[in-house]
């Protein structure tokens, strides 16, 4: 039968674990910091770790491998030893890891027993992107100033870099919040974001849909100046044209402090006769 003999605990015995809120994100990995402290005078035989009310029968971890439950055999590795670190970690996190953990050590004394009650808790969460605008609810509109935010529901995240994806290509970002000030049309794509490095934790997509607006007027890129133009008309006349003229010509028009500019443009060929205007097949709508 097992039986628990009773030991003076004083300061010299006792388990710490992390004060800050344990947060892992599905299909992440997560570390359990921990250390423990017992008389100088004894050794460790056992280290365990398990998260039920009892940690008696089976374990997430057990130094003689024994007993350890099935799904954690692949995934839970001891990082600690047995002296004074005991941290955990767990891979490829599911719904079912969370709960509270509790480290469990025995000496080769046979009163030399610990359990770090009452254990670190484990919230188990997945990322997801939250859009926020200055006019909520109302659509965005180029020039209006546009947040995605990369994070949880349910509790707050350690990590300090993220993996952003538009439209399912990788963004050289790496911090938790995209700033889009101004929001410009060219923005529209669908976002995601993921812890870096593991892009098996990457969120549902949110879509950042951005109507764009005309501005009266507009310049070429190669910079001629174009006077006040209607909408949506964007021809240029050159006079006396030279031959140092050809080449391409795209117009660039800003607008609520988006720039665009057309692709692939208009080339203009100079063979001796002179073209009086360019039409601007390349403007963008």
């Amino acid at each position: 039968s097992l039986r628990f003999l009773c030991w003076p605990l004083g300061s010299e015995w006792g388990v710490e674990y992390s004060r800050n809120r344990l947060c892992a994100i599905r299909r992440s990995t997560v570390v359990i910091p921990c250390s423990y402290k017992y008389p100088d005078s004894l050794r460790v035989q056992t280290v365990l770790w398990c998260n039920d009310e009892y940690c008696t029968k089976s374990f997430v971890f057990h130094s003689s491998n024994t007993d350890v439950r099935t799904e954690y055999k692949d995934r839970a590795e001891y990082l600690g030893n047995k002296e004074k670190n005991c941290t955990l970690q767990i891979k490829n996190i599911t719904d079912k890891d969370a709960g509270v953990y509790t480290f469990r050590f025995t000496t080769k004394e046979n009163a030399g027993k610990y359990t770090g009650k009452p254990g670190t808790t484990l919230t188990v969460d997945e990322l997801k992107v939250v859009m926020t605008s200055q006019k909520e609810g109302k659509g965005v509109s180029e020039g209006d100033s546009v947040s995605l935010t990369c994070g949880t529901d349910s509790c707050s995240l350690s990590q300090s870099e993220f993996t952003w994806f538009k439209d399912n290509q990788q963004l050289p970002e790496t911090q938790s919040t995209l700033h889009f000030s101004p929001a410009c049309k060219y923005h529209s794509a669908n976002y995601s974001c993921g812890l870096k490095g593991n892009r098996q934790t990457v969120s549902e997509a949110v879509n950042l849909s951005v109507e764009g607006k005309w501005l009266n007027t507009g310049i070429f890129c190669n910079n001629f100046k174009v006077r006040t133009l209607p909408k949506q008309n964007c021809t240029l006349q050159i006079k006396n044209i030279r031959e140092t003229d050809a080449g391409e010509y795209r117009f660039r028009f800003i607008t609520n402090g988006c720039e665009k500019c057309g692709g692939p443009g208009v080339t203009l060929q100079v063979d001796g006769e002179s073209l009086p205007q360019i039409p601007a097949n390349s403007c963008i709508t």
